[in-house]
């Protein structure tokens, strides 16, 4: 069953940030908190811009604390009703798992293990045509109304606005965590989850209304993959359900709209020379293996440069066990895909933990300069992630930072990058050159403690980097039971990295 703490402790931060943010101990302030003081009425999220792919980002949302606890609360105390409502599904593969030891260590998972490639290999048995569907920009187009209608259905819902459906409660706690805005749901978070596959198995529902023992395949998050012995078939199911999801507002994407002939290749080329190919752990030929390794990834990437096979490649050999003669090769090669795919940067950071604890030396000036040139180019373009990751790699390897990297840094609008950099200016001699914190400084303001700017604003008052008078955090109603709880969501001593394998369900 899933609880208040556990969507407070596990369900809350993305899994993406850095592994220093977290909120393991906020349930802690629940007996101190007033669930029926509702003021300030609405609050903004904090956003983290993450790559997706090549060329596409998502922005991860982090609610703000208050908020999210009376969502939070809202799912918890309805949390039979809302299970029952998703287990309807007949052929959704995202279905909602709450087990404590889960390898994801989140509140809320899918809980199937699933493999969508095997699952459409075993499913095409039999049938002609596949149509594919994904939701365009599905947590960003989701009409918060849409929730009361999944759940009670739309000519309900719409004569009774009142928090006695819990439909309309859920609707009411996530426009509150965005400012009021009815459209979208926060995207990282577990709860937002849970939101998506109430409105996945409605949707889900209303197709089997339409097709009964006709309706099979599977859906997983938002991705559709409906299998039928005719092309007509799969051509009528499609508007079918583009009808379907207009009723709640969605639009499926166009681009990704497909019917496919059966049968059809279930791996691309790529992946399939690179998972085959293996760098021998005792080989002493293991210099040219990597290379030959490394060329092949270059070469895919350059012919399918839409795809996520820089990190695929890196991360399938994380783990790899390299020669003291070849460590010099493995980090520059690394360093070299780090150009071509900046989301990696997370995991290059993994490995270099990892060759760290074996005893081997990283090539810091080589590692300075090349960090150095990302930090710039990342901030320039406000990518928050990949300029956090960066900071947080410097902060560990105690490498040296630039004038020109972090006066770029400082520009970029993103509490958790503010963070970080405030921490290596405040806390470690990494960066020796005079800033201008003047942008940030405005930031620590009560004023601030509900912005989308309100980790920082917070963060800021816990750490001691705040000399406003009075105390703005003390005076706030709110604010002042975390404090006062001695919660605070930054803690540099602690480094629980990600594992990259075991990407597991935001489907964003």
């Amino acid at each position: 069953m899933v609880t208040i703490e556990s969507l407070l402790e596990r369900g809350y931060f993305p899994k993406e940030i850095v592994p220093a943010f977290n909120t393991r101990n906020l349930s802690t302030i629940l007996d101190d908190f007033d669930f029926s003081n509702h003021q300030p009425k609405t609050s903004k999220c904090l956003i983290h811009s993450l790559p997706k792919t090549k060329d596409i980002r998502r922005n991860l949302s982090i609610p703000n604390p208050k908020h999210q606890i009376l969502l939070s609360k809202a799912i918890a105390d309805n949390w039979i009703k809302i299970y029952s409502f998703t287990s309807q599904s007949r052929i959704s593969k995202s279905s909602i798992s709450v087990e404590l030891d889960n390898p994801y260590n989140r509140a809320a998972y899918p809980g199937n293990n699933f493999n969508i490639k095997l699952e459409r290999a075993i499913q095409a048995s039999g049938f002609s045509h596949c149509l594919y569907s994904d939701i365009s920009r599905y947590y960003s187009t989701i009409y918060t109304h849409s929730i009361p209608w999944a759940i009670h259905t739309k000519q309900l819902a719409k004569a009774n606005y009142s928090d006695n459906l819990y439909g309309n409660l859920l609707d009411k706690c996530i426009r509150n965590t965005q400012d009021g805005q009815t459209l979208g749901i926060p995207i990282g978070t577990d709860t937002s989850y849970i939101i998506s596959e109430v409105i996945g198995s409605a949707i889900d529902s209303l197709l089997y209304d339409n097709l009964g023992d006709k309706l099979q395949g599977f859906r997983y998050i938002d991705d559709y993959y409906l299998y039928f012995g005719s092309r007509s078939e799969a051509e009528s199911t499609s508007r079918k359900l583009h009808h379907i999801l207009k009723e709640f507002e969605l639009e499926p994407n166009a681009s990704k709209m497909l019917i496919m002939d059966l049968p059809e290749p279930i791996e691309d080329e790529w992946y399939s020379d690179l998972h085959s190919f293996n760098i021998g752990r005792y080989s002493r030929n293991q210099r040219d293996e990597l290379l030959i390794y490394f060329s092949k990834t270059f070469q895919h990437y350059k012919n399918f440069s839409s795809q996520s096979i820089i990190k695929y490649a890196v991360s399938k050999i994380k783990k790899l066990s390299v020669f003291k003669e070849n460590w010099e090769l493995y980090q520059s090669l690394l360093l070299q895909s780090l150009v071509a795919d900046s989301g990696i940067i997370s995991i290059i950071y993994e490995i270099f933990s990892l060759y760290r604890t074996r005893g081997l030396q990283l090539n810091i000036n080589k590692i300075h300069s090349s960090i150095n040139k990302f930090l710039v180019y990342q901030a320039e373009l406000s990518h928050g992630y990949e300029v956090s990751w960066a900071l947080w790699l410097c902060k560990n390897f105690e490498i040296q930072i630039s004038e020109e990297a972090i006066n770029k840094v400082l520009n970029v609008e993103d509490s958790i990058v503010g963070i970080i950099a405030f921490d290596l200016i405040k806390n470690s001699s990494l960066i020796s050159s005079n800033v201008n914190l003047d942008r940030w400084e405005r930031l620590m303001d009560s004023s601030e403690l509900y912005s989308r700017n309100w980790l920082f604003a917070y963060e800021a008052n816990f750490q001691g980097w705040s000399s406003s008078m009075p105390d703005y955090v003390a005076s706030d109603d709110f604010f002042s039971i975390l404090k006062s709880n001695n919660v605070n969501f930054y803690n540099p001593g602690e480094d629980n990295s990600p594992s990259s394998e075991g990407e597991f369900f935001m489907g964003y």
